[in-house]
């Protein structure tokens, strides 16, 4: 399975999920930057991940 070799991928993913499930569902604006400062870093994770070079 391709996912254990790209799991850098996988996290990213999993991350920018958890930040917009965060920024839809929150009704506090603090909790609301929170989420969208996570989807921010799984988006240069993700291009960190992508731009690698072995």
């Amino acid at each position: 399975m391709n996912l254990f070799n790209n799991y850098y991928e996988a996290v990213a993913v999993i991350l920018f999920t958890i930040g917009l499930l965060t920024l839809l569902l929150q009704r506090n604006l603090i909790k609301k930057i929170i989420g969208l400062n996570i989807m921010d870093t799984s988006v240069f994770l993700f291009l960190a991940a992508k731009g690698y070079i072995a």
